[in-house]
């Protein structure tokens, strides 16, 4: 899955901002932090102990081989109109609205970690891995 726009409480359009994004093969919706001043993908759980926690989310798809040298479009991730929706990375019995979780290690998913979580869950369709949850992403 992916962290994609489920509701905009306001309506508007998230603004795009263009940002350089590091090597790497990116689809939309990869949950991104920066690392050595390029953006890439998630791959460690996240929570916020981290010090440059996940603050866009990519609105493009493709592989990028420039690392830094080209700008792609991205949207800022911790916006409290925003809702997004992704996948249980893992069954979770344990999940709540209100909770905090992290995100898996592949960017795009709900991880099932509460240990200083940035994903407040809004609400969820089941507890199964697979099952949809929408949540609001913490800074």
């Amino acid at each position: 899955m992916a962290f994609l726009i489920h509701t905009v409480k306001d309506g508007h359009v998230p603004p795009f901002k263009f940002l350089p994004v590091g090597d790497g093969t990116y689809k939309v919706g990869d949950a991104l932090v920066f690392v050595s001043s390029v953006l890439e993908k998630v791959t460690t759980d996240v929570g916020q102990d981290t010090d440059e926690g996940p603050h866009y989310i990519a609105m493009f798809e493709g592989t990028v081989a420039t690392s830094g040298s080209t700008k792609y479009p991205v949207i800022r991730a911790a916006d409290d109109n925003i809702i997004f929706e992704t996948t249980l990375s893992a069954a979770d019995a344990d999940i709540a609205a209100g909770l905090k979780y992290c995100i898996h290690t592949d960017g795009a998913q709900h991880d099932g970690t509460t240990t200083k979580g940035v994903l407040e869950v809004i609400d969820f369709d089941g507890t199964a891995k697979g099952d949809k949850v929408r949540v609001r992403f913490a800074e």
